[in-house]
């Protein structure tokens, strides 16, 4: 079995993506379409490779940030919803199972962190994860949503 998943709001913060300057929003915007782009274009390498193995296989998306501070809370939604929409369209172009995250890590307790999930919310997600696999592994049809 195989888990396609990326660490998406810890990714952004660490990364500095959001702490950059820009005069337009047009230009701000630019800036994180060429991030998702790049993002893009590993996931295709990422699911090309699973799919030559032929192993079952799933897409999960990325996890929703936990920031009290709502403007902090409203950039990372807002950045991390292109980078999860990218997740979303490769999966189901590819044809593979997506776990979605943002469904399932919906809880204070599932969080350790601003970006990070607790062992709760890592089980959590865990569970949904060996779900999904379970199905895929007896037989997929089409694409599906696990949550």
């Amino acid at each position: 079995h195989l888990v396609i998943s990326g660490e998406g709001a810890w990714a952004i913060e660490t990364s500095g993506l959001l702490q950059g300057a820009a005069r337009t929003v047009s230009e701000a915007l630019g800036t994180l379409a060429a991030a998702a782009d790049e993002f893009e274009a590993v996931l295709a390498r990422l699911i090309a490779a699973a799919r030559e193995t032929g192993l079952p296989t799933v897409v999960c998306t990325m996890v929703p940030d936990h920031f009290v501070e709502p403007v902090q809370h409203r950039i990372f939604s807002t950045a991390l919803a292109i980078f999860n929409d990218r997740v979303m369209r490769s999966a189901v172009a590819a044809g593979l199972p997506i776990v979605d995250l943002r469904l399932v890590c919906d809880e204070d307790a599932d969080y350790a962190s601003e970006t990070l999930l607790s062992r709760a919310g890592v089980r959590k997600a865990a569970n949904v994860i060996r779900s999904a696999l379970y199905d895929v592994s007896r037989s997929v049809e089409r694409t599906r949503v696990y949550f």
